[in-house]
């Protein structure tokens, strides 16, 4: 399974990078700019890693105040917003 998370730039991509490779098991985290979009590549346990994904982007969103982004998983494309302040996991 490829998830895909739009992302303004390679900066942005860079704060949302080594979040998403320290906490999820991918055979690949990478940047790539033709599509200004962040690439995790999961093999094993994709439901799992999916779930943990996307908590972290919205997470990630609302901690640094980025706006809205669109996520792509296995061609559906999704908005994801920002988790609200103080909301568990």
């Amino acid at each position: 399974m490829v998830i895909r998370v739009g992302v303004v730039d390679a900066e942005t991509a860079g704060g949302l990078i080594p979040i998403l490779a320290q906490s999820v098991e991918a055979e690949r985290v990478c940047f790539e700019p033709s599509s200004q979009q962040v690439c995790i590549d999961v093999e094993r346990n994709p439901d799992q890693a999916l779930v943990r994904v996307l908590n972290l982007v919205e997470e990630w969103l609302g901690a640094g105040g980025h706006p809205p982004t669109h996520v792509e998983i296995d061609d559906h494309t999704y908005v994801l917003g920002a988790k609200p302040t103080g909301a568990a996991l």
